[in-house]
């Protein structure tokens, strides 16, 4: 790893990861800890990912997580994490094929919509500072 926002692997895209006002300042002096496992989360995802991808990572103590969107370029994975809430999902459908999830409701993240979560600055510029 050459810097903890940027990842660079000879098989692998560069990660680049972008943080809204909002999450740095849910984050706090946890930010550096989030971050890392952020990208370690982010390097099995992108493994087997293409295009995009969705990822939560769980805040302490209360019903918000991170929401870390990933879009796929042609030279490395931009990720945008923002301050979400989880909300319930509509039940699972009776018919599914997993007998033991039907009817099961899962807590999927929202994003909170806010000014200062739209606002995004890179992890090593945040650091930098």
């Amino acid at each position: 790893m050459d810097m903890q926002g940027i990842k660079l692997m000879s098989d692998r895209k560069q990660m680049l990861v972008f943080w809204s006002k909002s999450a740095v300042e849910k984050a706090g002096e946890n930010i550096s800890a989030l971050q890392a496992k952020l990208i370690e989360e982010a390097t099995d995802i992108t493994s087997g990912a293409s295009d995009w991808f969705l990822h939560a990572l769980p805040s302490e103590g209360d019903n918000l997580c991170y929401e870390c969107r990933g879009h796929e370029l042609p030279d490395k994975w931009k990720i945008f994490v923002q301050v979400a809430v989880y909300k319930p999902m509509a039940p699972i459908r009776d018919d599914h094929p997993d007998p033991e999830r039907r009817g099961k409701v899962i807590n999927f993240p929202e994003v909170i919509d806010s000014a200062d979560n739209q606002v995004f600055a890179l992890y090593d510029d945040l650091v930098a500072l």
